[in-house]
């Protein structure tokens, strides 16, 4: 009964009942992400890893999905994991290294034992049995074949292994960046030729000799470009035109269109076509077909142009029709390292520009004008159609000399590509983003474009586009040091990420690690939806109805859909000396959330800092941290603070209270004895 008695009256001293006064802060927003996870915060099953000791450089993946196997080319080896856990490895794995006489080769041209090692690059399916590799082989790439159902390397009669020159199908030095693509069981490759990385080339590497098509060696048509992806988009399907299927190329390359002194990047996408064998006397082995155009991406905001391309992601958005593709691209900026952009392309627009006038070099002004003079058929550049076909021309060989001069002279189109909505799905600051992968996610409110974005430093963003506008709804922290993504891919609910050190599988959604129906319907994921039923956060499809579902990915207007918010922090209580300092820590609900402290209204000196309140002086009462996220106010951290010379005075002063009370305790307890 006294100690109750004494906790009141400390209180009564200690908190007295001052005015509030409040002071906001604000995490800088832009487009950041909502929540950031750490990496020690990753666990399974939400992320799975595997590497293996004096292996490196995860980064060649090709996806079995009948097998239900995740091939990965690292650095000498090979390895066959299970697609739903990749800490599982199907079977054994290949090794493909060089020997120490073709490292000693290799160092004598000039470079590191480091780099003087195989390098596995492409990894493609040629058909249903067999798998087509290629590796650096210090600077001589070589090639081969393994045998999918027995994942090893094809051997010959004599029991050695089957092996193909890598020229013009594999890079020579392993820091170089190329693209492969498969049509028809031909590999298509673009990348550089030479051991200086001088050279390049988009070709057909396979097939025989006289169809092994290639671009020419001009700088009009490839001038030290930096290719990073490649498609093939099946065009012939159902065209009433009877056109051909076509493979595009992206990557970005030096112009020569502006003059500056420094030498500009461009985007470019490039076409050609399947069927293309080039012209008989001119361009012989020679695209007949191949045109560029340029690829623009600007933010009207900051009139900031991102030209630098990283990657690209191919989104066919109806499997039954082909013009409903779409091409999203990251692109960063060579002005400024620290942005990143999104740009999404339909294929209509590509055709479109491609379809269009031609530029010329002029020679007088050392750069690409638009070409107004007369125009040869038919048109160069065209793939070969029915009205080819009327008319005698069943091949590229069979075309004009006329037509094949012009398409030699007129690589470029005038015409540029610009965005959906001309303008960036996304732009972000403080990321570099290097891969993408894009997804399209139907919720209850309709159907989204879900984008996953690699960076430079081993983060993972995930974003969805709402019409013009995007949110990024988390980011993790995928490595302890930090590390490039090299590759990410995606398959049936999860992404695999390369880099140099592992492989890491990550699910494409966690919707438990929201814990309230405010945070499930403030992240804006397509995937997530809050069930009244269970009161939890649950991933869309996982339910028998829709009527027990809560989500909101056009606006996060949780106030309108949970019920009102009764919980509040638990109050800290923290006993200071009146002249040190204390540091009060407020970490708010997400990076988007703008908060507030709530203070005693007296002489305290306050410095606002984004992780909390530095409060000195005689600092003693409560203060509360809230936050407000769409409309929506939590006090998210609580303080108490007491003053310990006051605690101290206290004691000393009811000490003789409790003194005299022990006494005639005493007294009373020796008179009833």
């Amino acid at each position: 009964m006294i100690a109750e008695e004494i906790r009141r009256l400390a209180l009564l001293l200690l908190v007295p009942a001052f005015l509030l006064r409040t002071q906001s802060f604000a995490l800088t927003t832009g487009s950041m992400p909502r929540t950031t996870s750490e990496f020690a915060d990753l666990h399974a099953p939400i992320i799975h890893r595997f590497s293996k000791e004096h292996v490196s450089d995860y980064r060649t993946f090709l996806l079995g999905s009948r097998e239900n196997t995740l091939y990965v080319g690292a650095r000498g080896t090979i390895f066959a994991l299970n697609l739903t856990l990749v800490t599982q490895e199907v079977t054994a794995v290949i090794k493909w290294e060089v020997s120490e006489e073709q490292r000693k080769e290799c160092t004598a041209k000039g470079k590191s034992r480091e780099e003087c090692d195989n390098f596995i690059r492409v990894l493609q399916y040629l058909n249903d049995t067999h798998i087509f590799m290629c590796g650096t082989f210090a600077f001589n790439p070589k090639c081969a074949y393994i045998k999918a159902s027995e994942f090893e390397l094809v051997k010959d009669d004599n029991g050695e292994v089957i092996l193909e020159s890598g020229k013009a199908r594999c890079p020579y030095d392993p820091a170089f960046r190329y693209t492969t693509v498969v049509a028809d069981g031909l590999l298509y490759a673009a990348t550089a030729i030479d051991l200086q990385g001088t050279q390049f080339l988009i070709s057909r590497a396979m097939g025989p000799f006289n169809q092994r098509t290639t671009t020419e060696t001009l700088d009009s048509w490839l001038k030290e470009p930096t290719f990073v992806s490649s498609a093939l988009v099946k065009e012939s399907l159902r065209s009433e035109v009877g056109d051909d299927d076509k493979l595009y190329f992206f990557f970005s390359e030096f112009s020569k269109k502006f003059n500056y002194y420094t030498r500009p990047r461009v985007a470019r996408v490039a076409r050609i076509c399947k069927g293309d064998i080039g012209g008989l006397k001119l361009l012989q082995r020679r695209w007949s077909s191949f045109l560029k155009a340029s690829l623009v991406c600007s933010d009207p905001s900051s009139k900031l142009y991102f030209d630098v391309i990283q990657d690209v992601f191919m989104l066919q958005q109806d499997p039954d029709d082909w013009t409903s593709t779409m091409f999203y691209a990251v692109f960063t900026s060579q002005w400024s390292e620290s942005m990143s952009a999104v740009c999404a392309y339909s294929i209509r627009s590509i055709r479109e520009a491609l379809d269009g006038p031609y530029e010329e070099y002029n020679s007088d002004c050392s750069s690409w004008i638009q070409y107004k003079g007369q125009v040869p058929s038919p048109r160069p550049g065209a793939c070969i159609a029915n009205w080819h076909k009327n008319n005698s021309i069943d091949n590229s060989l069979l075309l004009p000399d006329a037509v094949l001069s012009f398409s030699r002279s007129h690589p470029l189109v005038h015409q540029v590509v610009h965005p959906i909505n001309d303008q960036p799905g996304l732009v972000t600051r403080n990321a570099q983003y290097s891969q993408i992968v894009a997804l399209q996610v139907n919720s209850l409110d309709g159907t989204y474009d879900v984008l996953f974005l690699g960076t430079s430093d081993g983060r993972l963003h995930k974003a969805v586009l709402v019409g013009s506008s995007s949110h990024i709804i988390e980011e993790k922290k995928l490595f302890k040091d930090s590390q490039p993504i090299q590759n990410l891919q995606h398959h049936q609910g999860f992404l695999y990420v390369g880099s140099p050190t592992e492989v890491t599988q990550v699910v494409t959604a966690d919707c438990e690690q929201y814990k309230t129906c405010y945070d499930c319907i403030f992240a804006r994921d397509p995937h997530c939806s809050w069930s009244k039923l269970t009161s939890r956060c649950k991933l869309n499809g996982k339910h028998s109805s829709n009527s027990d579902l809560l989500q909101d990915v056009k606006k996060g207007n949780a106030a309108a859909l949970c019920p009102p918010k009764t919980e509040a922090a638990e109050e800290i209580i923290l006993i200071v000396d009146d002249d040190s300092d204390t540091l009060l820590n407020c970490k708010p609900s997400s990076s988007v959330a703008h908060c507030e402290w709530i203070t005693p209204n007296k002489n305290i000196t306050f410095d606002y800092h984004s992780t909390g309140l530095l409060v000195t002086g005689n600092a003693i009462g409560t203060y509360d941290c809230c936050c407000y996220e769409n409309g929506i106010s939590q006090i998210v951290a609580s303080y108490s603070l007491r003053s310990r010379r006051s605690r101290i005075l206290l004691i000393l002063l009811i000490l003789p209270i409790v003194f005299v009370a022990i006494i005639l305790y005493l007294v009373m307890s020796s008179r009833k004895t």
